[in-house]
């Protein structure tokens, strides 16, 4: 896939600059720390035993920090990691040594109507982090709708991301999220639109929350 220059909808991810400056600054203890905590509470929120056989789709993968913390909190887990950064699922494929055999990248565009059938599934969890406040809110919907349809039932949505805070917007009118990221609420209507149930936020800090829905 060629490189696009547009920025809505993250194809700047498609840039080796761009993914090799977010990796290096991933690697700060500060940052890590954050990721490491974030990512606790979305294992704690898979309705799964330790020691389950499922599979999990992982959207907007990028070099597979979610995707490990879940493969390394349960051993039997598999996973599809999806995303459309070459350079992204490069360093992935890097980093996820330890679980060779275990997980698969798929090429996805979020941004897409339709979705490849390489993706597979059901699933019993779908999680995502940091990715989908690229889209618009339509496009939002539009993952949301993929992502319900491609768990089975009782399966769950757990996404980690940024939104959009109208009070700091206002002090800080700059921020480049503020282009796409939903507010809570927006986000919350969405999923629940999209046929989410038990629809909830958790973890809202520094801009960042975790949004949970079942499929019942």
């Amino acid at each position: 896939m060629q490189p696009r220059t547009r920025t809505i909808g993250g194809y700047e991810w498609q840039s080796a600059e761009q993914v090799s400056k977010y990796l290096n600054r991933e690697k700060e203890p500060e940052r890590e720390a954050d990721v490491r905590g974030a990512h606790q509470r979305m294992v704690a929120l898979l309705p799964v035993a330790h020691d389950a056989v499922f599979e999990f789709m992982d959207l907007g993968a990028g070099a597979g920090a979610v995707s490990a913390s879940v493969m390394r909190a349960f051993p039997n887990a598999r996973a599809i990691l999806a995303d459309m950064s070459a350079p992204m699922m490069q360093a992935g494929g890097e980093q996820l040594q330890p679980f060779e055999g275990r997980y698969r990248y798929v090429e996805l565009d979020m941004n897409a109507d339709i979705w490849p059938a390489e993706l597979g599934g059901p699933f019993q969890a779908v999680v995502s982090a940091r990715a989908i406040h690229h889209l618009t809110n339509e496009r939002k919907l539009n993952v949301f709708k993929h992502a319900f349809d491609a768990l089975a039932p009782g399966g769950v949505f757990v996404n980690w991301d940024m939104y959009r805070d109208l009070a700091k917007e206002k002090a800080d009118p700059s921020n480049e999220h503020n282009r796409t990221a939903g507010s809570m609420d927006e986000q919350m209507v969405l999923l629940r639109e999209a046929g989410f149930q038990d629809v909830t936020c958790r973890l809202e800090e520094r801009r960042r929350a975790i949004f949970f829905g079942k499929k019942s």
